[in-house]
């Protein structure tokens, strides 16, 4: 009789053990998430390494301000690089779309519709999240 009552205390402790687990891997996948979509942007970035770099090299107040324009226009060069990059990946998944709508029966196409609005709801609000920070 002792060995189930310990038997229990061992499942017990397994159980707490795994969800204290789980919950760790939750928090940390969130943390690293909104880090990485913090350095995603090219000014967050820009940003960093320009500090970065202030801070390392000990940049002189002349040495950063002469150094400007040349941050500035690498900021610039990273946005459209960024925003050709994004029409090229709109481009490739609306072709793959139309190809996968044109094998689908009517039914299949309705529910298709509906997963591609879904789709586009989630870009619009991952984007409106990124341009609000």
């Amino acid at each position: 009789m002792s060995w189930l009552r310990h038997w229990k205390i061992a499942l017990c402790m397994a159980a707490i053990f795994v969800a204290g687990g789980v919950t760790g891997s939750v928090l940390t996948v969130r943390a690293v998430r909104a880090f990485v979509n913090q350095q995603a942007t090219p000014d967050a970035w820009l940003t960093t390494m320009v500090r970065s770099y202030e801070k390392k090299l000990k940049l002189t107040p002349e040495q950063a301000q002469k150094l400007k324009p040349t941050f500035d226009q690498a900021g610039n060069e990273l946005r459209r690089a960024r925003a050709s990059t994004m029409m090229d990946y709109v481009q490739i998944v609306q072709r793959l779309q139309e190809e996968i709508g044109r094998e689908l029966t009517p039914e299949q196409q309705k529910l298709f519709e509906d997963i591609k609005r879904e789709g586009r709801e989630r870009f619009r609000e991952r984007f409106n999240s990124r341009q609000s920070k």
